[in-house]
């Protein structure tokens, strides 16, 4: 939580951009002057970490069809519980306390969230049916965030995959149950600023039309990678309108992720006006340092996604420190390198681009949960506008 008297200039601040905003415009000097969340709006993105690692169950699925039915579905439940295990292993309750630190002592105006799940069981039954939530990612945050006396509200979900499968114990599986994983991409805005200073407006979204999907050769159904896009227009003061877009691109296959990167910026896409200033944010799973080798099914971060959206006229925030790399424990200690810049905020140029300032979150020993977890598995990046 910020320091009371940072709080308390915070609010006295606002008061004054309050009075101003009733004869339209904010005295220069009270811009000027005070907490820096006036005079330097943030804004952040942020991959939350759905808890666990899903390769190992894509793994079993595929290695199926090469056993005996009662072999596979064994696999499966074991894989799944696993997978479960770690989850809960991951304690999203006490990482979010952690992740709401990190929005209040950084004030950002508005927040781009990937890999915000909403967990869910119920009985087997062989239908994606599962509705008892057991980890609601996005309810747990806002509540931390509320606990800490700031203000906060969804603005944009866009629901990405959604993914049912049964879980359990070996060797009875008595403990059996679907688990169900939904993903979502949120865009979180301050609710707490005078409308004369910021206002939001027009949320959107979207899913891609390319997406990754594998067979399972189950009741499920195939099991359906959705990615997509949430945007909302942002009004600052001083500054045009500009689209704020909150996307997380495939992680699995740098073909995939560069067909949504190109989808994103094109005619059809929420930043198809040239002329409209905009802010690109999220975990684009691509590194502008890894250059592209040429295979469109590999999985290396490589640069191709990124280059698809420069290549439509925006520009990084400036960034140079990575911002991924934590173990999928989370409890990596002391912290590893991280190695893969993926998360980014860019810019097309129109108001917005000017004096930009940096900062990778994430990595702080202090700010870990009581048992020793990391935030997530990615650092965020908060971004100061400046110009």
């Amino acid at each position: 939580m910020l320091f009371k008297s940072r709080r308390a200039q915070r609010r006295a601040l606002l008061a004054v951009a309050l009075c101003a905003g009733a004869v339209g415009v904010v005295p220069a000097a009270a811009q000027a002057t005070g907490s820096s969340n006036l005079s330097l709006p943030n804004v952040m993105t942020r991959n939350l970490y759905l808890g666990a690692d899903l390769n190992p169950a894509i793994g079993a699925i595929q290695q199926c069809p090469s056993l005996p039915p009662q072999q596979c579905q064994g696999l499966i439940l074991s894989t799944n519980q696993s997978i479960w295990n770690h989850v809960v292993a991951t304690n999203f309750p006490a990482r979010a306390k952690r992740l709401a630190k990190e929005i209040d002592d950084n004030d950002p105006y508005i927040v781009a969230l990937q890999e915000v799940a909403l967990w869910r069981s119920g009985p087997v039954d062989g239908v994606k049916d599962a509705t008892t939530v057991d980890y609601d990612f996005l309810a747990s945050l806002l509540s931390e965030l509320n606990a800490r006396g700031t203000h906060y509200k969804a603005a944009v979900t866009q629901q990405e995959a959604d993914i049912e499968s049964p879980s359990g114990t070996p060797p009875t599986f008595a403990d059996a149950a679907d688990r169900r994983l939904t993903m979502r991409d949120v865009i979180l805005v301050r609710t707490d600023l005078p409308k004369a200073l910021v206002s939001f407006s027009n949320p959107q979204s979207a899913n891609y039309a390319n997406f990754i999907t594998l067979p399972t050769g189950s009741t499920y159904g195939p099991i359906e990678f959705k990615r997509g896009w949430a945007s909302v227009d942002i009004k600052l003061l001083g500054h045009p309108i500009a689209r704020f877009v909150d996307t997380h691109l495939e992680s699995a296959a740098t073909g995939v992720r560069f067909q949504q990167a190109s989808e994103l910026v094109s005619a059809a896409g929420p930043v198809a006006n040239p002329a409209f200033p905009a802010i690109i944010a999220g975990d684009l799973n691509s590194d502008p340092s890894i250059p592209f080798g040429g295979d469109f099914t590999s999985g290396a971060s490589d640069g191709l996604a990124f280059s698809a959206i420069a290549g439509a006229g925006f520009i990084d925030s400036g960034n140079t420190a990575n911002t991924f790399g934590h173990n999928a424990d989370l409890n990596d200690f002391p912290s590893n390198p991280f190695t893969e810049r993926i998360d980014h905020i860019m810019f097309r140029p129109g108001g917005f681009t000017s004096h930009l300032t940096n900062k990778v979150v994430g990595t702080d020993p202090a700010n870990r949960t009581p048992g020793g977890l990391w935030p997530s598995d990615h650092g965020g990046l908060v971004v100061g506008i400046g110009g």
